[in-house]
């Protein structure tokens, strides 16, 4: 969705809208998305882990 958004910005001459065609550009976009998320969503998940114990149920 945001490949169709950017094409119309590079149609109405937007500065920068250019970069998002280059596959470098996107594969760092990608994993700058994938770093934050791992990085908010993973707090709450190991802070749920540890408030139910689900760790130690499996460490024997």
């Amino acid at each position: 969705m945001l490949y169709y958004l950017f094409k119309y910005l590079e149609s109405l001459n937007f500065p920068g809208a250019g970069m998002f065609e280059y596959l470098s550009f996107r594969s760092a976009l990608a994993i700058i998305t994938a770093l934050l998320f791992s990085t908010f969503v993973g707090k709450k998940i190991i802070a749920f882990c540890n408030a139910s114990k689900l760790g130690r149920r499996f460490a024997t």
